[in-house]
């Protein structure tokens, strides 16, 4: 469980990274999804951490 939670971090963290270097150059459909994913990402994150504890 823990190991997963931390691979969805970090592919939530580098969503956002790349999320808003596309926000930045005016690429709207890829940064619409990175964004998405990186909600996503967060949702699950915050779920499991509920279960864990």
């Amino acid at each position: 469980m823990e190991i997963g939670l931390m691979l969805i971090a970090s592919i939530m963290v580098f969503s956002a990274l790349f999320g808003v270097g596309f926000w930045i150059y005016g690429e709207t459909i890829p940064a619409i999804i990175a964004t998405a994913i990186t909600i996503a990402g967060g949702v699950l994150v915050y779920k499991g951490w509920k279960k864990m504890r």
